[in-house]
């Protein structure tokens, strides 16, 4: 199992060298299509909305299962993606969220494969864009949208969250806020109203 875990971690750590700020995700989901043609995945694809998509055939014929994990991190394209090792911990931006949940996409195959199971059903493995902040969710939207209620279940991997299980959907509203006011200098207009005093 520690050599499993450590081809995931040295894999999400190349994952999270290429810079992917949402909206930015490309080069990050070439690397990934790739990986999943490497592997011999099957119906590899990048969808229309930019998401990565490969087939693990399972046997018999439950519904398919969908694990996906988005490739879109917050840290802008110039953001120093240095790495730092320490004996029980690595650092570095956007390596747990999303990175990790990424690389365990291909860890979950390694392990499958390993251990020679069996599924029921095929599962649907989802590199998918956009999800942090103004992405709004956009490309797991619009795998619920292709797969719709014909599947089994969607699970999302969370590299900050490998290890637990949160049954529950966490419920999204986004509002985009624009003010107009006065606001100022903090420096040079000081002891003026600022844009946030108008919007308190």
């Amino acid at each position: 199992m520690s050599e499993l875990i450590d081809r995931v971690v040295e894999l999400a750590v190349q994952i999270q060298q290429i810079p992917a700020p949402t909206f930015h995700e490309e080069k990050r989901a070439e690397f990934i299509h790739k990986l999943f043609l490497k592997e011999g995945l099957q119906d590899v694809c990048i969808d229309d909305t930019g998401n990565v998509l490969a087939r693990f055939p399972g046997k018999g014929e439950a519904k398919p299962l969908i694990i996906s994990a988005h490739m879109d991190t917050v840290f802008p394209l110039e953001t120093d993606l240095g790495v730092k090792w320490g004996i029980e911990l690595i650092h570095g931006p956007g390596l747990g969220d999303n990175s990790m949940g990424v690389a365990a996409l291909l860890g979950l195959v390694w392990s499958l494969r390993e251990r020679e199971i069996q599924l029921r059903g095929d599962v649907w493995l989802v590199a998918n864009i956009a999800e942090e902040g103004l992405g709004d969710l956009r490309g797991m939207k619009a795998v619920v949208d292709h797969f719709g209620e014909k599947v089994r279940a969607y699970l999302v991997l969370e590299g900050l969250a490998l290890g637990h299980v949160y049954h529950r959907a966490v419920g999204v509203k986004r509002y985009r806020v624009t003010a107009r006011t006065a606001g100022g200098h903090s420096w040079s207009d000081y002891g003026h109203p600022s844009a946030v005093h108008e919007l308190a």
